[in-house]
């Protein structure tokens, strides 16, 4: 569930945001010589993957129509908790300080199923919450109105967000990640300082267009008679 759900979904927004830091990061040059439509074109599509992905991670639980977010993954932990036991535990609470979680009720915990109770519980109360944060619901409206089932509503009139509240919203997700992976697969998910792993393998494909941007210019540069 972890791994076809919410990191699946950090992974693809995080590879837009990469293609996204890119695209704007290099907007003069590209426009410049022609490559606007383009690039621009990808950033687009970058933009709507991003947030499809951040919004499905915080997606409600939907008994007609089971998904993979993070809260219906806390719900399938605190049902089966009985069956669960955590096994990393040192690693955990590396994952529940991320989160400003104390860890005196966790360190004091008797067995495996109080355990998962309180990450279960812990995490919850930090989780956004799709339905109260403005941030992210602003972006769930984005999502229904103008990405999944584009209707006849005015852009502008749809509230938004920024891209700093919009970025902030993959920190505990990838917290939270880390903490059940650790918890229940004993996979590594972060490291001792916190960070998370795979957003090397995330912003891969960032690197690869800007190699590809670079390549670019030198030969628009050697093409234009300056030396290479």
């Amino acid at each position: 569930m972890i791994k076809s759900g919410p990191a699946g979904l950090i992974f693809e927004a995080e590879q837009s945001l990469s293609l996204i830091e890119v695209c704007g990061k290099n907007h003069e040059f590209l426009a410049h010589n022609h490559f606007g439509e383009l690039f621009g074109t990808i950033q687009w599509m970058a933009i709507n993957q991003f947030i499809l992905s951040l919004t499905k991670l915080y997606e409600k639980p939907n008994e007609r129509y089971p998904n993979l977010s993070l809260p219906s993954i806390l719900n399938y932990i605190e049902a089966k908790a009985e069956q669960l036991e955590p096994q990393e535990l040192h690693p955990v609470r590396c994952g529940f300080k991320l989160l400003g979680i104390e860890t005196v009720d966790f360190d004091a915990a008797d067995s495996s199923l109080k355990r998962s109770y309180l990450i279960v519980r812990h995490i919850r109360a930090r989780m956004p919450d799709i339905d109260k944060s403005n941030a992210l619901f602003a972006l769930k409206t984005l999502r229904d109105k103008k990405i999944a089932h584009p209707e006849d509503v005015d852009l502008d009139k749809i509230e938004k967000t920024t891209w700093e509240e919009a970025e902030w919203f993959l920190v505990p997700a990838r917290a939270t990640v880390g903490i059940i992976a650790y918890a229940y697969l004993s996979a590594a998910y972060l490291d001792h300082k916190g960070s998370y792993l795979p957003s090397v393998d995330g912003s891969r494909v960032g690197r690869a267009m800007e190699r590809l941007v670079k390549a670019a210019n030198k030969g628009l540069r050697c093409s234009g008679g300056t030396a290479c």
